[in-house]
C-alpha cells in the first residue's frame, strides 16, 4: 500500500477562490495573476479571465503576427468564454518601426530566393490594401465585437499616424466604425492621429452609451457636414478631452461655425445635457466658437481644464478651473 503524502493542497470552495482573485485583480498586476494561475486548476480559469480582460496590442512590423497569436488563444478558450470577458482594447501603433511598410523577407533556400519572397509579400500586402483579403487585425476586431467591450484606445507612438495612409495596409477603416458605435463602449481614446475621419467622430458624439471621449493631438480634415434632419441630444457623455486637437473642426462636427453661431435661431447638431468635465487647448482664433460651446454646456459643467491657451503668439500656461455649485 502506497504511503500517504501530504503534498496536496487543501480544497477550497470555488466561490472563495474567486473572492481571493477578485482582490488580486484589483492590484492591477498581471505578473501576480500569472503566478496565481499556476497554483491549481481552480485558480487557472478565473485568472485567465482577468488576464484577458484588458488587452494592449503593439502594432509594428510584427503586429499582424501578434494579432494571429491572440486570435488563436481567444478562439482556443472561446468555450470558456474568454472572448466575452474582454473589456478593454488598446492598439499602440509604433510609428518608429514603420509598421506600414513591407516586413522582413525570408532568405531560406527552401522557401526560394529573398527577392521572390519579397515579391510574394508585396503581393499579399497589395491584396490586403485592395480589401480582398482580411488582415489578422481586422479578424481580431471582428472577434472582439462579440465581447462586452467598454474601453477602446488607439494611440500612435513615436510620432503621428495618418488615418488615410498608414492604416490602409493594416486595417480597413470600416472595421473601426463598429467599435466607435459599439453598444457597450463607455470610453473612446484616440491620440496622435492626423486626418481622422470626422464621420467617425460624429458617430461617437451621437453614441447612446459613450461616457468618455478623448481626442488628443488629433486633427480632422475640413468638414463638409450638412445640417442633419434630426438633431441629437447626448445625455450620457460625462468627460470630453480635446487637447491639442483641431478645435474648429471638432466643433464644426457638432454644428458650430462662425456663420451659424451668429444667427439668432442657432442650435448645434449635438447638444450635451450631462457633460461634467471639459479639457481643452485653445487658440485665440477659436475663442468665439469655443466660448459659445462652453456656454452651451455650462449648466452641467463641473470642471474646465485649459491645458494651453494661445493668445496671438503668446502661450498662457495650464489653467485648471473647478466650478462649484451650491
Amino acid at each position: 500500500m502506497a504511503p500517504k503524502t501530504h503534498t496536496d493542497f487543501p480544497i477550497l470552495p470555488q466561490e472563495l477562490v474567486e473572492l481571493v482573485l477578485d482582490e488580486v485583480a484589483g492590484l492591477k498586476s498581471p505578473k501576480t495573476l500569472r503566478a496565481c494561475a499556476l497554483v491549481s486548476k481552480s485558480f487557472c480559469f478565473p485568472c485567465r479571465k482577468y488576464l484577458y480582460s484588458d488587452i494592449l496590442l503593439v502594432v509594428d512590423r510584427h503586429g499582424q503576427a501578434r494579432a494571429r497569436r491572440l486570435i488563436k488563444t481567444l478562439e482556443t478558450f472561446r468555450k470558456g468564454g474568454f472572448t466575452a470577458d474582454v473589456r478593454s482594447l488598446t492598439l499602440i501603433l509604433d510609428v518608429s518601426s514603420k509598421f506600414y511598410e513591407s516586413g522582413p523577407t525570408f532568405g531560406s533556400r527552401a522557401l526560394g530566393s529573398r527577392q521572390s519572397q519579397k515579391l510574394k509579400h508585396t503581393g499579399f500586402r497589395t491584396v490586403e490594401r485592395l480589401g480582398l483579403r482580411e488582415t489578422s487585425l481586422e479578424r481580431l476586431l471582428k472577434l472582439l465585437i462579440t465581447s462586452q467591450l467598454t474601453t477602446f484606445g488607439l494611440e500612435a507612438r513615436g510620432g503621428f499616424i495618418d488615418w488615410g495612409l498608414h492604416l490602409k495596409g493594416e486595417i480597413r477603416m470600416e472595421a473601426f466604425q463598429s467599435l466607435f458605435t459599439h453598444p457597450s463602449l463607455k470610453s473612446l481614446q484616440i491620440s496622435h492621429v492626423s486626418g481622422l475621419d470626422n464621420s467617425f467622430v460624429a458617430e461617437a458624439l451621437r453614441s447612446n452609451s459613450l461616457q468618455e471621449l478623448a481626442l488628443i493631438s488629433t486633427s480632422l480634415p475640413i468638414s463638409r457636414i450638412t445640417l442633419p434632419a434630426v438633431q441629437f441630444t447626448n445625455s450620457h457623455l460625462r468627460r470630453l478631452d480635446i487637447r491639442r486637437t483641431s478645435i474648429r473642426e471638432i466643433l464644426r462636427t457638432m454644428g458650430y461655425s462662425i456663420l451659424s453661431i451668429a444667427t439668432p435661431a442657432f442650435r448645434p447638431f449635438v447638444t450635451f445635457t450631462g457633460l461634467q468635465t471639459l479639457v481643452i487647448s485653445a487658440h485665440s482664433l477659436d475663442l468665439d466658437l469655443l466660448w459659445k460651446f462652453i456656454l452651451g454646456v455650462a449648466g452641467t459643467l463641473e470642471t474646465l481644464e485649459i491645458e494651453e491657451l494661445y493668445w496671438g503668439c503668446e502661450l498662457i500656461p495650464y489653467i485648471p478651473l473647478t466650478i462649484s455649485r451650491s
